[in-house]
């Protein structure tokens, strides 16, 4: 299974993770959702990466409050010199986000003004 990653901020503030696969159209989203999450071995807490962990971060943003994805079926594709008769293109854009501060808090935090009511897993929920 063929896979090309890319992390792109665009949109400033707003980020976008692509990933163009071979897999099958029905695997290909969870083959990128876990493609992504699986940067967090590359992450170091506060807020360290490396070599990258953009798409962890990305997902894990604690101020993030939406998120929107897509999937395209791309014909005979030529990916600067990587030809893929069939690929499949997975992008999702993550409002807001930004690379440079912490993906989240540590420790035993409250729950924001807009998701007030602690839940018996310990996630913060809409009253």
């Amino acid at each position: 299974m063929l896979s090309v990653v890319t992390l792109t901020d665009v949109f400033g503030g707003n980020g976008e993770d692509r990933t163009l696969t071979t897999s099958k159209k029905k695997a290909a989203i969870s083959f990128a959702l876990n493609q992504w999450f699986n940067e967090r071995k590359f992450f170091t807490w506060p807020n360290k990466c490396n070599p990258t962990c953009c798409s962890f971060k990305a997902m894990m943003y604690d101020k993030g409050r939406f998120v929107g994805c897509s999937i395209a079926q791309c014909d005979n594709l030529d990916n600067g010199g990587l030809f893929m008769p069939r690929a499949i293109q997975i992008v999702c854009g993550f409002e807001p986000m930004t690379f440079s501060t912490q993906p989240y808090e540590g420790g035993d935090l409250d729950c924001p003004h807009d998701y007030p009511v602690r839940r018996e897993d310990g996630l913060c929920a809409a009253a």
